[in-house]
């Protein structure tokens, strides 16, 4: 103001800018007029910059109004979730067999992930899984299906702000399906379109299994085809 320190100013939140200004969420104290606060929660990946429309009165009856710039200054993000592109594993696979590979979910764009396992609830089994160089879980023991066939590990992703989330990851371990003919068709004489029954014995092992095959193989000294000069 060109009149000098002999003014006293106070300011106000107003509508009188040109151009494209909002001031919602914004205000001036009304215990201190020369101070600007708000009830907003800033994220700079929403809005990184907002434009106000301040009132300067010098109280003397003149007044001035202007669009104030007001930048967000952008800090790291906590990463926000863990993600294991596969969970199952075949019992019995070598040490060093692949699982699957982690992701991380965070808002900062670009940003990079260490991964590593974490001590605390559900870390029961850290120990037999293992990271390879480029961060994929692989097994590290030799997983048993009939004597455990889910395994507990906890998981920790840390960005390149040293920002860092947990999250814990059930393995399923699946067994070898199993089938199996345990006997043979008790019968004495098959008569020719007659359907013999085999009893059969089938073990998922925690397969989801669509079908099962199997050949059955006969001896021909066994059978007599009476009637008949060879086997038809």
């Amino acid at each position: 103001d060109a009149d000098g320190d002999s003014t006293t100013m106070t300011f106000a939140m107003v509508g009188a800018c040109s151009g494209d200004f909002s001031n919602d969420g914004f205000s001036v104290n009304p215990a201190n007029t020369v101070q600007l606060v708000t009830d907003r929660t800033f994220n700079f990946e929403s809005v990184a910059f907002y434009t106000l429309c301040i009132q300067a009165n010098d109280g003397q009856g003149a007044d001035y109004a202007e669009t104030i710039p007001i930048s967000i200054t952008n800090l790291n993000d906590s990463p926000s979730d863990i993600r294991l592109s596969n969970a199952e594993v075949m019992a019995g696979s070598p040490i060093g067999t692949a699982i699957g590979s982690f992701d991380t979910t965070d808002e900062d764009s670009g940003d990079n992930f260490t991964y590593s396992f974490a001590a605390g609830i559900d870390d029961t089994d850290n120990n037999l899984f293992m990271l390879t160089p480029d961060g994929t879980l692989a097994i590290n023991s030799t997983l048993d299906y009939a004597s455990k066939n889910q395994y507990k590990i906890r998981m920790q992703s840390t960005d390149s702000g040293s920002a860092a989330i947990e999250k814990q990851f059930t393995i399923v371990v699946f067994g070898k399906p199993i089938l199996t003919l345990p006997g043979e068709p008790n019968v004495a004489i098959v008569t020719a379109g007659e359907i013999v029954t085999l009893p059969i014995d089938f073990t998922p092992n925690g397969n989801d299994i669509v079908t099962a095959s199997f050949v059955v193989t006969y001896n021909t000294t066994c059978l007599d085809s009476k009637g008949l000069t060879d086997l038809q």
